[in-house]
């Protein structure tokens, strides 16, 4: 920025627009010249962010309309990159460190205007700066998109193998293959893809490629093994390459057909396109929010994401409709809401029953009011299908996207918090304004940090108890926290500690003091130990896993590690590639809250290999309170045992049902019956033999 001859964008706050006068005036004359705003009211304050960006605010300490606190507030509210500056009537050191501590990038006093403009020119070149590392980080980012899309959309097998397995593998090469997408394939090792008479051939032409210090390619003859049984003879090109910065071997398998537009063009179609609906998918519409991210950065414009959610949709069509009947009420569903936002030019389905959209639209109150009319739309529409009808409500989080939005990851997780507020506290059918949490936020991410650091927290165990007389002793461990001397639980806080990029470090807290645990135990024992979503996605934490077993001399199946069925469904491919590696070193998985997701919660199971899996609690309070009505249940499990899979019913809070779970086959129950969450591991299991 060129601050001698470019104009910034200026907010002043103050009582007095002769002050705001004098203010402008005076930074004009020393070569600063702004596009000035006087503001003295709260609301012109929120009207003010909303509209449009700006590059500084200056407030006074003795406004008394608008106070420093509320300004600060706001804008962490909005979570907008507005450098404040706040003027003061009094000296001394006191009220710099005051202005400081409450969120001002620096302190002035009122009539020293050349400490005013040493701090205006200062803090315009460290926004400009911000500015250029977060054009420079998507640039990067979108290099890196295109290479994947890239890698992704080739004709030519693409394969990049490490250590003999798979890092990442095409559609194409995986087909070459015979597997049905790269899903399949993805940390597979390579020689089970290959003959077993070819191995020692292909071990030393890859071992040899590695450690050579030339560049040449190498081609490789292999014969397949494909998963049917057959072989087939394929030729690749050897590379060194390199995969999310890991050097590897990249192997190429040209195509052998001609290279058609069409088809081409008809791929990328299928690939972004939801086959139920026809609106785009959830690939698609995260590619479309990275782009978004990207122009909203370079532009410093704002536009905004709608995530729209069905309250209940699987409940309530489970013992009515059928699957067809349930796709047919989804595409009147999604009908309805292409219709209402048919100004829109991106709208997708995300998962089973959740929608979509990216606006144009960024005054909040205007996106509200037009949620809150499809909202009433919906409630009051009967959907009809096979002579049947049934209502629907909504729940819809919206969420600016501007210059402060990270990434799609965190934009869908900003809008489901906002989708599960408006569930928890209102019952659903409303909507939700994501609003970054400001002074309880803050106040807690001290607390985490102290937390961390003086080791505030503390694990709780609660006991699982085997119907079928295992010997292994199992506790699902809970986390509390100890804030002002009162106990809280992670609904409290997990929010804010994954906004805060804390939540990972609190996961890897909750595994060591469970394998210090596990160490002072005699007893055959296992932890069930649930996961953030950040932990899921983070590809070191398994690695790290390994090495604090092999320190502490514990057997990697003690621990089970587990995540919600709706967390899963949003992100298959990454829980997938999690659970294959964890299982590569003996971890387990267990699904919670099995079936209060996904349509078809058994669907999901053909893409995630889980061992374990928790049913949803609300199918046992309801067999408590109707221990007659027991055939979702039975269904459910009876299924689940044919697939191989160990069954565990939670929220047992009756002894009534006991013989009945017994009954059905369930391998594993738990709830505050048998016992609440304990400080330690003390349940008598050789009780219950």
């Amino acid at each position: 920025m060129n601050s001698a001859v470019s104009s910034f964008r200026l907010i002043i706050i103050n009582d007095s627009p002769q002050e705001a006068q004098r203010l402008s005036s005076m930074l004009h004359n020393a070569g600063k010249p702004c596009r000035a705003q006087h503001i003295n009211v709260e609301t012109n304050l929120t009207k003010a962010l909303e509209d449009q960006n700006w590059d500084l605010l200056i407030t006074y300490d003795d406004a008394s309309s608008l106070s420093p606190a509320v300004v600060i507030r706001h804008i962490r509210k909005f979570e907008r990159d507005i450098p404040v500056i706040l003027l003061t009537h009094e000296t001394g050191n006191k009220s710099v460190v005051d202005g400081m501590k409450l969120g001002a990038c620096d302190v002035a006093q009122v009539d020293d205007d050349q400490h005013l403009l040493l701090i205006v020119n200062r803090e315009l070149d460290n926004r400009m700066q911000r500015k250029i590392t977060r054009i420079t980080e998507r640039k990067l980012k979108e290099v890196e998109r295109k290479n994947q899309r890239l890698l992704d959309s080739s004709r030519d097998g693409i394969a990049f193998v490490q250590d003999g397995m798979y890092l990442y593998a095409n559609d194409s090469f995986a087909e070459m293959l015979g597997h049905n997408n790269r899903d399949d394939i993805e940390f597979m090792p390579v020689m089970d893809s290959i003959a077993e008479n070819e191995h020692p051939h292909v071990k030393k032409v890859l071992k040899n490629f590695t450690l050579q210090t030339s560049s040449e390619e190498t081609a490789l003859t292999f014969t397949a093994l494909l998963p049917d049984g057959q072989e087939k003879e394929i030729t690749a090109d050897l590379i060194i390459g390199e995969y999310e910065e890991e050097p590897c071997t990249q192997l190429i398998c040209h195509a052998q057909t001609e290279n058609n537009v069409l088809m081409e063009a008809e791929l990328q179609n299928i690939k972004y396109t939801d086959p139920l609906t026809k609106l785009y998918n959830r690939s698609a519409i995260i590619e479309e929010i990275e782009k978004t991210v990207d122009i909203v950065t370079k532009e410093e414009i704002q536009k905004s994401f709608i995530y729209i959610d069905v309250d209940r949709f699987s409940k309530k069509v489970k013992n009515t409709f059928s699957i067809t009947d349930a796709d047919k009420l989804l595409k009147s569903i999604s009908r309805a809401i292409a219709k209402h936002y048919d100004d829109e030019n991106f709208i997708a389905r995300i998962s089973d029953h959740s929608f979509a959209i990216i606006s144009e639209e960024h005054d909040t109150e205007k996106l509200i009011a037009h949620a809150e009319v499809l909202c009433k739309k919906v409630s009051s529409h009967v959907f009809e299908v096979s002579n049947k009808t049934i209502q629907f409500t909504f729940s819809i989080g919206i969420c600016l996207i501007n210059e402060a939005t990270k990434n799609s990851q965190k934009l869908i997780h900003h809008a489901l918090q906002c989708v599960e507020s408006q569930r928890k506290e209102k019952d659903g059918n409303g909507v939700n304004l994501y609003q970054k949490k400001t002074e309880n936020g803050e106040v807690l991410a001290s607390s985490f940090k102290n937390a961390l650091k003086n080791n505030d927290f503390k694990i709780l165990f609660q006991p699982i108890i085997s119907l079928r007389g295992e010997e292994t002793e199992r506790y699902e461990i809970f986390l509390r926290m100890n804030v002002d001397g009162e106990e809280i639980s992670p609904s409290s806080f997990l929010s804010t500690a994954e906004d805060l990029g804390l939540s990972k470090k609190i996961d890897r807290w909750v595994i060591l003091e469970s394998i210090k645990n596990l160490q002072r135990t005699t007893q055959k024992t296992q932890h069930f130990i649930n996961l953030t979503a950040a932990s899921i996605q983070d590809e070191t934490l398994i690695p790290w896993l390994k090495v604090a077993l092999d320190a502490a001399n514990i057997e990697a199946s003690s621990l089970v590690l587990q995540a919600k069925e709706a967390d899963i469904i949003q992100q298959l491919t990454t829980v997938k590639n999690f659970i294959d590696i964890a299982d590569k070193i003996g971890i387990a998985f267990c699904i919670t809250n099995f079936g209060s997701a996904a349509i078809d919660p058994l669907g999901t199971l053909e893409h995630i290999n889980s061992v374990h899996i928790k049913i949803d609690g609300a199918l046992a309070l309801e067999l408590q309170e109707n221990p007659d009505d027991s055939k979702d249940l039975e269904e459910l499990v009876q299924n689940l045992h044919e697939k191989g899979k160990i069954t565990t019913i939670p929220h047992i809070e009756k002894a009534s049902i006991l013989s009945k779970l017994w009954q059905l086959g369930v391998h594993h129950i738990q709830g505050n019956y048998l016992q609440a969450p304990s400080s330690e591991m003390d349940y008598e299991f050789s009780s219950e033999d």
